[in-house]
């Protein structure tokens, strides 16, 4: 492929760095400043969830280097989290959604990048 023609890959890629930063800068802002509830017993089920979400998000920040990777970490993560999400929790519709565009998107735009510029 010429210069010209993987020009769509550089735009996918940077559409996905750019997208990826709001999940990243709002883990990293959790994080930092976290809403503490003293007192609530958190099922485990939760925490699993919470874990799959987090690790989903890591692995965008690991696309950033290693697109392919990273990737396939955050896709993985949150498809095992949307499961774990849907058979505990009743009502999920804007959840789910919130986290399909907010987090698969930008995976699955750096899996596009990473097996485009093969």
């Amino acid at each position: 492929m010429d210069k010209k023609s993987k020009g769509w890959i550089r735009v996918t890629r940077w559409m996905a760095r750019i997208w990826s930063l709001g999940p990243i800068l709002f883990v990293l802002a959790e994080i930092l400043f976290p809403h503490s509830e003293e007192g609530v017993a958190v099922p485990w089920t939760d925490w699993l969830a919470l874990s799959l979400a987090f690790t989903s998000v890591v692995g965008l920040a690991i696309a950033w280097r290693w697109e392919r990777l990273g990737g396939w970490i955050s896709a993985t993560a949150l498809a095992i989290f949307l499961v774990v999400f849907l058979i505990t929790v009743e009502s999920t519709f804007p959840a789910v959604l919130i986290f399909l565009v907010g987090i698969g998107v930008p995976a699955g735009l750096f899996l596009v990048s990473a097996y485009a510029d093969r």
